[in-house]
């Protein structure tokens, strides 16, 4: 995979490279304090980049404009929304991760209770895993 910027260049980068070699991950920082994944993992086209929200359905103009300038046209993907509005960036890194290990977060549910637990035992340990999933689809 490539990706991971450092998101406090994305207003100043150029596009991201991607000449079809290898699909590309990054976190984005949107909305002034809002976390989301924007995937080329799916796209199943060069120049368009997947967008995963775990709290918003519609992408806004300025992540649009960033979304644009760093990979390409971007589509928003329906995922599993988060409860609540504080753990956006603790969803997008468990999306992101679970793009690097080939699940789909379209159908992905995280156990969003574990979830912190689970990001402190990765960093402790040095190896990212995939996030714990729920026991049963809610619904």
């Amino acid at each position: 995979m490539k990706g991971l910027q450092s998101t406090l260049m994305q207003y100043k980068s150029p596009k991201a490279s991607n000449n079809g070699s290898a699909p590309q991950v990054q976190v984005i920082h949107c909305r002034g304090d809002h976390w989301i994944v924007a995937s080329t993992v799916h796209s199943g086209s060069l120049g368009n980049v997947q967008i995963y929200d775990s709290l918003f359905d519609t992408i806004d103009g300025q992540t649009v404009d960033v979304v644009s300038r760093l990979f390409g046209i971007p589509e928003m993907i329906t995922i599993p929304k988060q409860a609540g509005v504080k753990d956006c960036g603790v969803y997008a890194l468990a999306n992101l991760t679970a793009l690097c290990f080939k699940m789909d977060p379209a159908v992905t549910h995280f156990n969003q209770d574990l979830m912190r637990l689970h990001l402190v035992q990765c960093m402790e340990s040095g190896a990212c895993m995939p996030f714990p999933l729920v026991e049963e689809i809610p619904g």
